[in-house]
Formats: C-alpha cells, structure tokens, sequence
C-alpha cells in the first residue's frame, strides 16, 4: 500500500481552495458583523447603523469580498499550482527514463520535459530549477553513454590500430575537435596510429609538443595558430596516455576555439583506460609475435610459418597463380659452431637473417625451418624470378662480413627453388620436398649456388 507521507495519520484534508473560500467568507462575515460598530465609532447615528438592512448589507458585503478574494486567489494562484502538477508528472516521465538508463530518449525529448518560464515569482524559480535539473541529467546520461561506449571500444579489439582508430573518432566527437589522433610509442619512436582530420601539416605541427609531452608526461595547450595554415585549427591540446607512470602515447586534439576546463576535467575519464586498453593490446601482440616468430632470426617460426604457406598454396591453387619457394641451407654451419663456439653461430645466424630479410618483397615471408635452414615463401614468383632472388641472396651472403667479436667470417649458402604450378604438386608439402630436393642438389654439385626445378611436361 502507498504511504502517505505528507499525512501520517491518513486522514484526507479538505481541498486548498474549499478550505480558502470557508475562511475567507467567515471572516468576511465576521468583517460584516463588526462593521457596523465601526460605523458608530467613526460617528454615525445608532440607529441608522442598527437598520436591519444596513446590518445586511454590511454581513452580505463581506461574505461577497471574501468570495471575490477566492475565486481570485484562484484564478490567480490556481493557474500557478498547475505548474506544479507538470512538475511532478514531468517528474516521473524523466525518472522512468533515468531508471531505464535510455540517455537518447532524454536527449531527444529533453525540450518536451522542459517548462515554460512565464514568472520571476517562487512558481518560475522552480521551473527554472526543475529546467537546470533534466538539462543535467541529460548532459550526465549522455556523457555516461559515450564513456561507456568508449569503453566497450577499445576493450573489444587487441588490434592497436584499429583500438586508436576508433578512439580518435569518438575523441573527436565528444569534445567537438576538428580533429583528433592518436599518437603510440615504440621501439623506433612515436608514431601517429590514426588520426580523424590530422593532416602532415597539423602532425608536422604537432611533432615538437608531443616530445614535450613524451618527455614531462605532462599535458600541454598550445596557439598553434602561426604555425599551420589560415583554414587549419589554432589550437592543439596534447594529453599523455601513461600506464603506471610510464607514457605510451598521447592523445592530441586540434580544435578552432581554446579548450574547455570541462573538457579537461573530463579528459582523464577516456586517458586512463585508453592507456590501459594500449598497454593490454601491445602485450597481446608481442605475446603473438612470441608465438609466431623465430627469436633469433625474426622469421616465422616451423609451425606458423607452414600453416601460412598452406594458406597461401591453397589460394595459390584457387586462383591458378604463381607460388614461389626458395629453400636455403648455410654451407658447413656445424663448423662453425664447433670451431668458433655456437655463440658465433648465432651471430652467423641472425646476420645471414637480416640479408634474406633485406632483399624479399612485400608479401614474400621466411620462415626459419630448421637449425640452419630457411624457406623462403614468394606468391605470385615464377621459376624466372626464383633464380633471379636466388642468386642475388646467394651473391650477398657470400660477399657479406659477419663479425662475431672474436673473428671475421664469411660463409655461404646453397639454394633450391620450386615453383608452382610450372612444377606439379599437389599439395605445400609436395612443394617443400621439391624445393628440399634442389638444395640437396646446389650442396651435392659444389655448395653455393643456385639449383630451380625445372617445369614439368
């Protein structure tokens, strides 16, 4: 059951205005009783007062003022309580909305739920009042909305460019910048991971606030106004990304007009899970480089590396295209190790490692297949640019000094190609044995040099 909380005990009083107009026209009455004395004490004959119509007259004036008094109080003061009524109706529209956390439906029908002011009295003041309050809820709900939103984003991908890229055109969107980046740190330096409106004169601008930024982890406001074209935002925000205590980005606003003190009261809101969200991404993707690669030569590793070329065999077979392997072996390794200690075949490993890598073009891989072997995976190479490649890594490894701290040394490589489909096969591993089979062959007639399968009939 609704307590009534305004009446404890229950009990229903009278209508406002019944119980206005009853008192009203009693003390009308009563003015009316006593006014005839009045009379007589302001000098009027006894006994014209004391006419019986007069006596009327005097009681039916005052039951008649006290009457007006209601029906103008209610006239007047009725039309004012009809505000408050919208109020509490109004009221409770906006708390269903609240409670059901629909911040669209606020922000849309905020000006249905808004009052007319048509007073300075008590009435308008709380109009007013009840305008600031829906205009606030519906500012809080929409700020909510979109931290929340922002959040679920950049919690839903590992992926860092695709994490900034959307960060950077909510950011944009939240503190109506013209402009927006999102700015990562790394091994090679800082670098721009997406930006909404950023061009290379905006960035070029931008560059020597963000070292400052990058180096105090502290954010800075600039007029950047002279140093970018006419048409181009005047004014740069830079705030850093840090992740217990260490920077590992920024985010950088170009707006027409000098930030808020609002915006920068709420910028932390988005910064702190941001870097976060940054800092998880960049651990998940050295987790899946750990996973993927090769440590010492940065090749892929047996296992991910042939799952990659089962991908590419099979879109090889699809499209009838070209697919192009070079299997490579270095000449006499195990002497090497047991020589100059297996140490210097590390160092002999990763140097011959970054020639390979050197030379391949994009969408060409490596992959590091054995202790001293490696596979080299080319779509789209025919048996032409196979021996091309070949001869070229070939000529490069032999001609190439490795210093090993100790010793200067020189080694070699031989090489064996297959291509497909110019050489049957029916699968990658049927590639793979083909390839192995011409790099038996380069070791078998010499060492150092060059051995491709020949196209089959």
């Amino acid at each position: 059951m609704k307590k009534n909380r305004g009446n404890p005990g229950g009990r229903t009083e009278m209508n406002v205005f019944a119980k206005m107009g009853l008192m009203m026209m009693a003390f009308g009455l009563f003015i009316g009783i006593i006014f005839p004395y009045f009379c007589i004490g302001m000098g009027m004959s006894f006994d014209d007062v004391m006419r019986p119509v007069f006596l009327v007259s005097c009681v039916a004036a005052g039951i008649i003022v006290g009457a007006a008094n209601v029906l103008i109080t209610k006239f007047v003061v009725g039309r004012r309580l009809q505000l408050l009524n919208l109020i509490a109706e109004n009221m409770e529209s906006v708390r269903e909305i609240v409670n059901s956390g629909d911040a669209n439906s606020l922000r849309e029908y905020k000006d249905v739920y808004l009052l007319p002011v048509r007073s300075d009295d008590e009435f308008g003041k709380s109009a007013e009042s009840f305008n600031a309050l829906v205009t606030s809820l519906s500012e809080i709900m929409t700020f909510e909305s979109m931290i929340r939103r922002f959040n679920s984003t950049i919690v839903s991908s590992l992926d860092l460019d695709h994490m900034a890229q959307a960060a950077a055109e909510q950011l944009a969107a939240f503190s109506s910048s013209r402009a927006a980046a999102i700015a990562l740190e790394g091994e090679s330096g800082t670098r721009t991971a997406h930006s909404a409106g950023f061009d290379d004169e905006l960035l070029s601008a931008a560059d020597r606030y963000i070292r400052k930024v990058m180096a105090s982890k502290r954010h800075t406001i600039a007029d950047i106004s002279g140093e970018a074209a006419p048409d181009k935002p005047g004014w740069l925000l830079v705030w850093p990304l840090k992740y217990k205590n260490t920077v590992t980005g920024a985010i950088l606003l170009a707006s027409d007009e000098p930030f808020s003190e609002q915006l920068l009261g709420f910028l932390p809101l988005f910064a702190d899970p941001l870097a976060v969200a940054i800092n998880n991404a960049a651990n998940f993707s050295e987790m899946l480089f750990l996973a993927a690669n090769d440590p010492l030569t940065g090749f892929y590793n047996r296992r991910f590396g042939l799952e990659r070329l089962h991908q590419e065999f099979a879109r090889a077979a699809r499209n009838k295209s070209k697919l192009g392997l070079l299997m490579m072996d270095i000449d006499d390794f195990k002497q090497v190790n047991d020589t100059y200690s297996h140490q210097a075949g590390d160092t002999v490993l990763s140097e011959v490692s970054r020639v390979l890598r050197g030379i391949m073009r994009e969408g060409d891989f490596l992959i590091r297949y054995g202790g001293e072997e490696f596979l080299a995976v080319l779509p789209l190479a025919g048996r032409e640019v196979l021996s091309v490649v070949g001869e070229r890594l070939r000529h490069l490894v032999e001609n190439k000094e490795i210093d090993t701290g100790k010793i200067i040394l020189r080694v070699t490589v031989s090489i064996g190609g297959t291509s497909f489909p110019e050489v049957h096969a029916g699968s990658e591993s049927e590639m793979i044995a083909a390839a192995d089979e011409m790099m038996y062959k380069a070791k078998n007639t010499g060492k150092n040099r060059v051995c491709i399968a020949e196209a089959s009939e």
